[in-house]
């Protein structure tokens, strides 16, 4: 009969034979999870090393067959070129994260340059190749849209009274009169 240590001193422990089961399974599997997540995370790290230092062969013996007809070294060290030249010297990689995509989850690792920063994107396959290794610019935050100088808003209301549509006057400055242009949301075809 196993034995159970009680971490809370008067208090009675009940032991259940299959709980130990559980418990071990269950703990087992939250490491293999973590262990097959370590590999990849590793692995791109090893490949992002390789493409910062040049060794574009490296590279391209990661990836998949695919991938390897279209991203020879040759290839890839020209794409390299050309995105150093348009963003500035390489500087550094930022955190690899896991992200869902469209096509699955992905590691992803922002990249940055002097000036700029691209996204790098790894999947890869149950062989461990990667099998897609794309860079994208990151995307820019849109600036929020500025009010012109002068414009009047107003709520109104149209309508009989059970039937009010709310809405918004939006007036230019100065006298009118002023073109007109109703905007219905939701409304539809």
């Amino acid at each position: 009969m196993k034995r159970a240590i009680c971490l809370y001193p008067g208090k009675k422990m009940i032991s259940y034979p299959g709980l130990y089961r559980t418990g071990a399974l269950s703990l087992l599997a939250a490491c293999l999870a973590t262990a097959q997540a370590i590999p990849e995370d590793a692995r791109a790290r090893r490949t992002l090393n390789d493409l910062a230092a040049g060794r574009f062969e490296q590279v391209t013996a990661a990836l998949d067959a695919n991938g390897k007809s279209q991203l020879p070294p040759e290839r890839l060290k020209a794409l390299w070129s050309q995105a150093q030249g348009q963003f500035g010297p390489f500087k550094s990689f930022g955190e690899t994260r896991m992200a869902d995509t469209p096509a699955g989850r992905a590691l992803v690792t922002p990249c940055h340059f002097e000036r700029g920063e691209l996204i790098m994107v790894m999947r890869f396959n149950p062989a461990g190749e990667i099998s897609t290794f794309r860079m994208m610019p990151k995307p820019q935050q849109a600036a929020a849209a500025e009010k012109p100088r002068g414009i009047l808003e107003r709520e109104v209301t149209f309508g009989a009274p059970e039937w009010l549509l709310p809405g918004t006057l939006t007036l230019p400055p100065g006298a009118g009169p002023f073109p007109a242009a109703v905007l219905i949301h939701g409304s539809g075809p």
